[in-house]
């Protein structure tokens, strides 16, 4: 779905507007979708560098975190409940 929505603008951006008007006599559909992936291609190949650089460089993080400790269940003492007369 993630490579097929763009797949599909390119697509359609790759028409020149000649099939409508009549005067794409030599068009060949096939040069789209070459075009389309061409341009797919690309998309992907830039994405891919992007999440390849922010994972190689950018990987780490400093998350402040604080720890809380609570009594041991064994020191408790138990909870009765008196039932309502």
């Amino acid at each position: 779905l993630f490579l097929l929505i763009p797949l599909s603008t390119f697509y359609y951006e790759a028409d020149d507007g000649m099939i409508m008007a009549g005067t794409s006599v030599g068009a060949k559909p096939a040069s789209r979708i070459k075009e389309a992936i061409k341009y797919e291609l690309f998309v992907v190949v830039i994405i891919g560098l992007i999440f390849a650089f922010t994972y190689l460089f950018l990987n780490e993080t400093a998350i402040p975190v604080q720890e809380v400790t609570g009594p041991n269940f064994g020191d408790v003492t138990p909870y009765e409940i008196q039932p309502v007369e």
